[in-house]
């Protein structure tokens, strides 16, 4: 990673002026509101997200998972996405978002085939109302509980992944800074 930040100069798509930023804002928006999405979905699904290991107690329909099946996922590609925009890069932004969606597309694919076995017409009713990657816009049932995400992200390792978002941008940002003051 530190290679290609070391690189990326050659590829950027904005370089200087108001575009920089409005792209720098945009990308850490989006990277941000990914870690709150994984934040709400982790409060309703609970720490057993964090394992290699397929396993399910239950059908959890609740908060984002009303809105989509795998809001995990959906936090994680903003997360990716974001970072995408901040990087300025060409192909990051052309190819990335697509490469990150294809790998989710597939993982969801294998959950959903263990929780089809597991929970039958259960989660196929589920499924057959709430969509696999791309959010529905209906609110109803929808809950955030803003104490116990706090509680959740300070009680977890959630903060490492907010971590390395941070220290990706601040190094990015480095870089240029760095690069500006070398080209005079």
């Amino acid at each position: 990673m530190l290679l290609y930040l070391a690189l990326w100069q050659k590829w950027l798509v904005v370089r200087d002026g108001p575009g920089e930023d409005v792209m720098d804002v945009a990308g850490v928006g989006l990277a941000f509101s990914g870690h709150v999405v994984r934040i709400w979905a982790l409060t309703c699904i609970g720490t057993i997200s964090r394992t290699t290991k397929l396993q399910a107690e239950r059908v959890v329909k609740e908060g984002p998972y009303a809105l989509v099946r795998h809001p995990l996922y959906v936090g994680n590609w903003m997360i990716a996405c974001g970072l995408f925009v901040v990087a300025r890069d060409a192909l990051l932004l052309v190819v990335g978002p697509v490469l990150v969606l294809m790998w989710y597309l597939k993982i969801s694919g294998e959950e959903e085939a263990f929780l089809r076995e597991r929970f039958g017409k259960e989660y196929e009713d589920y499924a057959r109302e709430v969509p696999r990657l791309f959010p529905r816009l209906k609110l109803r049932g929808v809950t955030f509980d803003v104490r116990r995400a706090i509680g959740f992200w300070t009680g977890t390792k959630e903060y490492q992944a907010l971590i390395g978002t941070t220290v990706f941008i601040v190094a990015r940002e480095m870089i240029e800074v760095v690069t500006r003051l070398r080209m005079g």
